[in-house]
């Protein structure tokens, strides 16, 4: 039944999208927009679907949505599909890769099947020169990682870190030793999986967000991997009170088009998109960088607890960096430190 209705929502999305090729819509950009008889009003040339994740994206996606329609005349329309409707931010990404839809925002983890070399986002934080929050990447790191992602088929609109991923549980933990046998649902990137299994936790997958009320209540997980923004819009910080201020990993986000579908676009549509969006993602990451957490107590970890966690990361770490060739990796320490 999922399947069918996946399968329906996709070709929902076709018949809104157009897809992601060229169409005989996208041949009328290089004339002149049709005009609706009854209205007057102007018909978008390109519509192109995108599909996201956690609601934290909607606000944000809805104001690219309006900032893209306004800056292009109203020649290029976003049509936006959240809350998973369209299913795991993995199968979007294979779904974009494909051509079945547009763009899809979701986080870097989610990409790494197709273009391992996004996995260098997911270097945990213990090592501070290869994760930094609060980044928007645009400089040579972004080109470089983009030429990865157009030997995919993919073209890479946009790529930021933001809050610290933590540990959120009803009651408080102090102590490494005390993650080992706890439940947590994590976010599903195999690189998070790896180190906290080797942290001796037991993890819980493929529950959405919207789920985790009930199995918290129930009793069947006692802590999450999120961020406090994805607890603040969940409305589950009163359920999950304590976090583990620890630097396991920094969210990253990407959006990503259909190479085709982005080249089919005129170049000028072409730099909107990027530069609105640029201009977005780092209005948003100020203000996520000036939130403060509300309603939670953050507890830290001692020296000795935070030399073992980055003994336990030390072996994924250098896993990742050997999928990355060595100008990928100095352009990415380069712009982290903050030199262009």
């Amino acid at each position: 039944m999922r399947n069918r209705l996946f399968a329906w929502l996709i070709c929902l999305v076709l018949t809104a999208t157009g897809g992601c090729g060229k169409s005989d819509r996208f041949d009328t950009a290089q004339t002149s927009a049709p005009e609706k008889q009854e209205t007057g009003a102007k018909e978008p040339v390109f519509r192109f679907g995108i599909g996201f994740s956690g609601d934290g994206y909607a606000v944000f996606l809805k104001d690219w949505k309006e900032k893209v329609f306004q800056e292009t005349g109203g020649d290029v329309e976003l049509e936006l599909f959240g809350g998973n409707i369209l299913g795991s931010g993995s199968a979007m990404c294979r779904a974009v890769q494909k051509g079945t839809l547009s763009v899809v925002a979701t986080s870097t983890s989610a990409t790494t099947d197709i273009v391992p070399e996004a996995a260098i986002m997911d270097i945990p934080g213990c090592f501070p020169a290869y994760s930094v929050p609060h980044r928007i990447y645009s400089g040579e790191f972004f080109e470089k990682l983009n030429e990865c992602y157009e030997a995919q088929g993919l073209e890479l609109l946009g790529l930021r870190t933001g809050e610290p991923w933590i540990i959120s549980s009803g009651r408080k933990t102090e102590r490494l030793s005390e993650l080992r046998g706890m439940t947590v649902r994590t976010s599903g990137s195999r690189w998070h999986n790896r180190l906290y299994d080797a942290l001796g936790m037991k993890r819980v997958e493929d529950i959405s967000l919207g789920g985790l009320t009930y199995l918290l209540d129930d009793g069947k997980v006692d802590g999450i991997e999120t961020t406090y923004e994805i607890l603040r819009t969940q409305g589950l910080v009163e359920k999950q009170p304590y976090g583990l201020n620890v630097p396991f990993f920094h969210m990253s986000s990407s959006i990503t088009m259909n190479l085709e579908a982005y080249e089919s676009l005129p170049d000028e549509y072409r730099k909107v998109l990027k530069n609105t969006l640029l201009e977005l993602m780092t209005k948003e990451e100020e203000r996520m960088a000036e939130t403060v957490p509300d309603g939670m107590e953050f507890v830290s970890f001692g020296r000795e607890d935070m030399e073992t966690l980055k003994e336990a990361a030390e072996p994924i770490r250098k896993e990742i960096l050997d999928l990355v060739d060595d100008e990928l990796k100095e352009a990415f320490l380069k712009e982290n430190a903050g030199r262009e």
